[in-house]
């Protein structure tokens, strides 16, 4: 029975070395500001379509609020176009199985007080789902594809808005001629 004894010591020096350690994730959610990685004080621009609203309600379940906050300093505005495509087609019947939900988000995030671009450009995120005889069935197959596109689409946005918002705004000059 002492055989063991090392084992057990030297599993208890091993959680005594690892209870001091802390684990914290890559993304985390809500206000927390670590080092600046908040989306607090950014307002979200009001969306143009249903694929705008889906993405700025992800961007505002990351965020961990309903509303854009009133102390904002800069602004989040997007425009999400959508393509479908065929996946996987029948031999035979030429009837498609499986889709392909691609969401494109352009967009910028401005400076409010300059009207300056502090940074933009495009992101995408792409989501299959499965088609079936019933149209219904294939709507909403669809949608639930849109949902999971646009919050990846938030996720990747997410770094990308934070690294913003410590950029200088570009303020575009013009020319008098």
């Amino acid at each position: 029975m002492l055989w063991f004894r090392p084992f057990v010591v030297a599993a208890l020096i091993a959680l005594g070395a690892l209870a001091g350690c802390t684990v914290t994730p890559l993304e985390g959610t809500g206000n927390v500001s670590a080092g600046g990685g908040s989306l607090a004080g950014i307002e979200f621009a009001g969306p143009t379509s249903r694929l705008d609203q889906k993405l700025r309600n992800e961007l505002l379940a990351l965020v961990g609020r309903e509303a854009s906050d009133e102390d904002a300093s800069i602004r989040f505005e997007a425009t999400v176009t959508k393509t479908l495509s065929d996946v996987a087609v029948l031999r035979g019947t030429g009837r498609s199985t499986v889709g392909k939900v691609q969401l494109t988000a352009v967009w910028a995030v401005i400076d409010i007080a300059t009207g300056g671009i502090k940074d933009r450009g495009q992101v995408s995120a792409t989501s299959s789902y499965d088609q079936f005889n019933q149209e219904f069935a294939n709507q909403e197959a669809e949608r639930d594809a849109e949902t999971r596109a646009a919050k990846e689409l938030a996720l990747r946005l997410r770094p990308l808005i934070i690294r913003a918002k410590s950029k200088p705004a570009i303020v575009a000059t013009q020319s008098t001629n």
